[in-house]
């Protein structure tokens, strides 16, 4: 299944949080939405600031740290482009 469209995206944040005002939300799914989106751009902040951080300094042994940072861009980038890259589901 494709990735939603950042258009398709931004009406299903906008209808989660109508439902959650509305409390129409029985099976938890516009929670579930909102929190999840809340949660990528936490990570995508952490991923910036971690990024800046080791071009800024010089560290041995950090080849485990960035090729995590390389495969959590890899799975944002499943996330928000369409279709999917079927190696990365």
């Amino acid at each position: 299944m494709p990735a939603p469209s950042a258009t398709e995206k931004q009406m299903a944040i906008r209808e989660a949080i109508r439902m959650r005002e509305a409390d129409e939300d029985p099976y938890y799914l516009a929670q579930t939405l909102l929190n999840q989106d809340l949660s990528i751009k936490k990570l995508k902040i952490v991923l910036a600031l971690t990024e800046q951080l080791l071009e800024e300094i010089e560290v041995d042994n950090i080849e485990e740290l960035i090729d995590a940072i390389a495969t959590a861009h890899r799975i944002m980038a499943v996330t928000d482009q369409q279709p999917a890259d079927p190696l990365l589901t």
